[in-house]
């Protein structure tokens, strides 16, 4: 916020705070000065409009981590297309680029958002949009190929054994998952590189072979 911002950010502020306002109103000063959800008094009546308002305004990070919220609140409905044509303009290579998002988390929070929060540490339940999903691992496998390459000769040892995808995940990912995609992520954006897996002290050559993971 420009200093001569500054005096009306305060004043709203406080007039937020003082008394509830009409969403109408709400929505205006999230707009006017890009506030975000943690910036909003509890008082204030956070009715779907103004998530949307937040929402149109939120930024690359806090967007991806906040999609389950926001589907709670009435986002990302079924048969309605706005707020992902939103999501997919907003989540370009060239934005999480900018905002350092690594295809992992993206993945992460694709499996995660896919869950509908069951499995996390959250009490939030949400009914997922398969398309809002299938918009993250796309995003996530077009990613890969802009990470910073090593610029060194690589070789990828995977573990492929059967304890890689047992019943131990993180964020909705089993081992065997969290390493494929780090492996994929260097074979895409690394040209000099080899890929090898193991299994009981046996280790054999791996061919690498994409397929699009957001299908």
């Amino acid at each position: 916020v420009g200093e001569r911002k500054l005096p009306d950010l305060l004043g709203g502020d406080e007039k937020l705070r003082a008394a509830p306002v009409a969403t109408a109103e709400l929505c205006e000063t999230i707009k006017a000065f890009r506030l975000t959800w943690e910036m909003i008094p509890g008082n204030q009546h956070m009715v779907p409009a103004v998530w949307r308002a937040l929402f149109d305004a939120m930024p690359v990070e806090a967007t991806i981590r906040n999609l389950g919220n926001l589907t709670d609140k009435g986002l990302f409905k079924a048969g309605e297309f706005e707020d992902v044509e939103v999501l997919d303009a907003r989540l370009t290579v060239e934005n999480m680029r900018k905002a350092h998002i690594h295809p992992l988390n993206l993945a992460m929070q694709a499996r995660m958002y896919d869950l509908g929060g069951e499995g996390g540490k959250s009490k939030l339940r949400w009914e997922p949009n398969p398309k809002v999903t299938s918009l993250l691992m796309r995003q996530a496998g077009d990613l890969m190929a802009h990470v910073e390459p090593r610029r060194k000769r690589i070789l990828h040892a995977l573990d492929v054994s059967g304890s890689m995808f047992g019943n131990c995940s993180v964020n909705g990912l089993f081992p065997a998952e969290l390493a494929g995609i780090m492996a994929l992520t260097s074979f895409k954006s690394n040209p000099q590189r080899a890929s090898a897996g193991y299994i009981h002290n046996q280790l054999f050559r791996c061919h690498y072979m994409y397929q699009d993971i957001s299908h």
